[in-house]
C-alpha cells in the first residue's frame, strides 16, 4: 500500500508541528526554571513566609508584656498600648513574617518609643494578598 504525495506532505507538516510544540514547551519550561533560580539567588523571590493575624497578635502581645514588665511598666500601660498597636490586625488575614518579627522586636524592647507611637513596625503593617488559605480542608 502506497501513501499518496499529499498524505506524505501532511505527515511532514504534522511532524514539524509536533517538533515545534515540543521545543516550544521545553523552552518555556527552561525559561521558567531559570527565572526562578535567578530570582531566588538575588533575593527577589515572590514567595515569602506569612503568618495568620491572630497568631501574630498573640506573639506581639506576649512579647510586649514581657518587654513591658522588664522595662518596669504597669500592666494597664502595657495592655492599653498593645491594644492601640494591634487594633488594626485582622485575625483571618495573613501578614508577612518579616514585618511581624520587626514588630515583635520593637515590642520586646518595650521602651518609650514603643509607648509613644514610635513603633511604626507595628502600626504600618498591612495584610498580605493571599488568595487561598492552605491547607484546604476538604471535609
Amino acid at each position: 500500500m502506497q501513501i499518496s504525495e499529499s498524505a506524505r506532505k501532511m505527515n511532514k507538516k504534522i511532524y514539524k508541528i509536533r517538533n515545534f510544540y515540543k521545543i516550544f514547551c521545553l523552552i518555556i519550561f527552561l525559561n521558567a526554571m531559570t527565572e526562578c533560580i535567578i530570582l531566588d539567588n538575588i533575593g527577589l523571590n515572590v514567595v515569602h513566609e506569612v503568618i495568620k493575624g491572630s497568631e501574630a497578635k498573640n506573639m506581639i502581645t506576649t512579647n510586649a508584656i514581657l518587654g513591658g514588665l522588664a522595662y518596669g511598666a504597669t500592666i494597664n500601660e502595657i495592655t492599653g498600648n498593645i491594644a492601640s498597636k494591634t487594633q488594626t490586625f485582622k485575625s483571618e488575614k495573613f501578614y508577612d513574617r518579616k514585618d511581624v518579627n520587626r514588630c515583635i522586636e520593637s515590642a520586646l524592647l518595650y521602651s518609650p518609643t514603643f509607648l509613644f507611637g514610635g513603633a511604626d513596625a507595628c502600626t504600618r503593617m498591612s495584610p498580605d494578598a493571599t488568595f487561598i488559605d492552605w491547607p484546604i480542608k476538604l471535609f
